[in-house]
């Protein structure tokens, strides 16, 4: 479980700042570019979890990754940015 925590933590690592630049191509305002933005900061946020204590915890920080990373993911190919 750890190795896989530490995959998507480091696709996120990855994901962020090319959201980031693809975003920044539309316009301040756009309601594309600030919900990006919104998907931004919670992967930033999620990065800040530790492993978990039990399993169910350990379970839910990878889910929680994941989901990150899906959505960082989609951003990208909707916005046309290149994949990373």
């Amino acid at each position: 479980m750890e190795t896989l925590r530490l995959q998507l933590r480091g696709h996120l690592d990855v994901l962020i700042p090319a959201v980031e630049r693809a975003a920044a191509r539309l316009p301040k305002g756009d309601g594309v570019r600030d919900r990006t933005r919104l998907s931004v900061a919670e992967a930033r946020m999620r990065l800040r979890l530790g492993p978990g204590e039990t399993l169910f915890l350990r379970v839910s920080v990878l889910l929680r990754l994941a989901r990150s990373a899906r959505s960082l993911c989609e951003h990208l190919e909707n916005l046309g940015g290149d994949h990373p």
